[in-house]
């Protein structure tokens, strides 16, 4: 029999300000690149450092029940949202996602297949590398 690691997935997130309408499609666009990964994930932690009942509507758009919004109650900033996703987790690994960036669809992937071959404790971290693309907007009030 094979073991297949499970994975669960936090994206800490917060209430931007939606100076620019980019910014609230951010969130959305880190979702579904975890929807779209090519390694099965058990459950999206969504979690809000504060109350964000903008990013709670972005997360009812999808109406998945592998996506979890949580809110910490008060801002205490990103690590301790980080920290309500990994106690809310119940998979082999966390995987950390800002609500700003997306994942290659294989990302999870091939790093579960490195920490599968590479683990020989009982905690393992694995970090890929950062390409980065910015998405150039133009300003229609112009």
């Amino acid at each position: 029999m094979n073991f297949q690691p499970t994975v669960d997935v936090v994206i800490p997130t917060y209430e931007r300000p939606l100076k620019y309408s980019f910014q609230s499609e951010m969130l959305f666009d880190a979702i579904k690149s975890v929807l779209n990964q090519t390694y099965p994930v058990n459950s999206i932690f969504v979690v809000a450092d504060g109350k964000s009942p903008s990013a709670k509507k972005i997360v009812k758009k999808f109406s998945d029940d592998k996506i979890i919004f949580l809110e910490t109650g008060e801002k205490k900033g990103g690590g301790s949202a980080r920290n309500v996703g990994i106690r809310a987790s119940k998979s082999d690994f966390v995987a950390f996602l800002d609500d700003d960036d997306i994942w290659r669809s294989d990302k999870i992937e091939k790093q579960v297949f490195f920490l599968s071959k590479n683990r020989k404790k009982d905690m393992a971290f694995c970090f890929t590398q950062v390409k980065s693309e910015e998405k150039r907007f133009s300003n229609s009030s112009k």
